[in-house]
């Protein structure tokens, strides 16, 4: 059927308290006029709209280019809810397929979308506490953007996405979730192909419920899990953000990327879970065995190990395995890297001017690194401590750094040049097995 759904609401007084609308799909198929002036096929304006799937009902909306507001589904100056068990498949031909300029709230539901923009954009906010969605786009996914205050930008609300559940298989040809503000993942399970980042926000990436699991496979052309590390100015120079990435909870992840695995301002990991990230892969290691494993064939190992409930943590061949602006903490974990460069590395170009800044600290966990630079790698101080392990299999410098301080846990390094090259190094305790000027340029073996 050719037309709309509006709903249009007169608030004579701007400040008085929306109305709350319900609006019902039950098997319908809607697709807007193709002409100059058409609508939205849904469109509301001066309530909070909610839309209820109900059960076993498939329904279809459709846009076309000429949609004046250029989303399938607009909702403006109200929230929008969705909810329900039913089917709702929407195409956005044009730009968006759902869009909402206040806070888009998704609580059930099954959801095909195709769309040239966006997927689902909550513009103040995105919440989705469950739901099934299949995503093909030609920007973000899963997208919260700025809001705008008339003449205050200093108020502006930078949008934020907060996921608590759900099924979510996107293919994206943007960022496939992407926030102005802050990225909160408590649950869910995500299949995500992209073209640029999978998880990429202006402030913080937070993955950390210990009640509910986390399972996410990315495969994207640049970088896995992105802070951005600037924040646009008036000047085009931008300034230097302070987001943080938190990987905690029961958080599993697998990410295949091209340009470094995970790249924030701060990165804390502490997990109960797995977490996985690969390029060219040619070293994974089996949990259930503890065996290194150097044929790709045996990459069925690993899957088996992801969901062994132990802690797995491992990246490979990536430009850099994991790099932070300013502080790297890892307090869990098993953590295997094989990268061109660095592999853990904390620095900013400014060779560690701050105290506090450029740092790693290494406070528990099981570490396997084989890198062609530095194995661990930070412009001011690297320490040490804890039950911490770390193997470093190969590296031309093992331990990098201004200052070097290990005051506990066992230390093994292998190093083309030196096992710890540091202006100031410290060795209070611990257990240290150090094999530098070995030559394994060549293809040579060191056992």
């Amino acid at each position: 059927t050719k037309g709309y759904v509006k709903v249009d609401i007169d608030r004579p007084n701007p400040d008085a308290p929306l109305q709350d609308v319900i609006l019902i799909l039950d098997n319908v198929n809607i697709t807007s006029y193709p002409d100059a002036s058409s609508i939205p096929p849904i469109y509301s304006k001066g309530c909070n709209l909610t839309i209820i799937l109900p059960k076993d009902s498939v329904n279809t909306i459709t846009d076309t280019k000429t949609n004046l507001e250029k989303s399938a589904i607009y909702v403006k100056t109200g929230n929008l809810t969705i909810d329900g068990e039913g089917t709702l498949n929407v195409n956005g031909t044009y730009k968006s397929a759902i869009f909402n300029t206040k806070t888009l709230t998704i609580n059930g539901g099954v959801f095909n979308i195709v769309s040239e923009y966006h997927a689902v954009y909550g513009e103040t906010a995105l919440v989705i506490n469950s739901g099934d969605f299949t995503a093909h786009t030609g920007k973000a996914a899963l997208k919260s953007g700025e809001y705008e205050v008339d003449n205050l930008p200093e108020q502006n609300v930078l949008g934020s996405i907060t996921i608590n559940g759900g099924k979510y298989a996107l293919e994206t040809n943007g960022n496939a979730i992407d926030a102005y503000g802050s990225v909160t993942i408590n649950g869910g399970g995500f299949n995500i192909e992209t073209e640029k980042d999978g998880i990429n926000a202006s402030g913080d990436i937070t993955f950390g419920d210990n009640e509910k699991n986390t399972v996410m496979i990315i495969d994207a052309k640049e970088t896995g899990i992105k802070g951005n590390s600037k924040l646009d100015t008036a000047d085009g120079q931008g300034i230097k953000g302070t987001s943080k990435i938190t990987i905690g909870g029961k958080t599993n992840i697998k990410i295949t990327t091209i340009t470094d695995g995970i790249d924030g301002y701060d990165i804390e990991i502490d997990t109960l879970g797995v977490i996985y990230i690969q390029t060219n892969a040619n070293f994974v290691e089996d949990m259930s065995h503890g065996e290194y494993i150097l044929d790709n064939k045996e990459y069925h190992k690993v899957d088996r190990a992801l969901y062994d409930g132990k802690a797995f943590f491992a990246i490979k061949g990536s430009a850099k395995g994991v790099r932070a602006d300013n502080t790297i903490v890892i307090k869990a974990g098993q953590i295997g890297i094989d990268s061109d460069e660095d592999s853990i590395v904390s620095t900013d170009g400014k060779n560690g001017d701050s105290a506090t800044a450029n740092t790693i600290q290494i406070l528990g966990g099981s570490i396997n690194l084989d890198s062609r630079e530095s194995a661990i790698k930070a412009d001011n101080a690297i320490t040490v401590t804890g039950s911490a392990k770390v193997n470093i299999i190969k590296s031309d410098k093992g331990i990098n750094a201004r200052e070097v301080t290990v005051s506990g846990g066992t230390i093994i390094a292998v190093a083309i040049s030196d096992a710890i090259d540091a202006t100031t190094a410290t060795v209070s305790a611990g257990v240290l097995y150090l094999f530098d000027k070995v030559d394994l340029k060549t293809g040579g073996t060191f056992t």
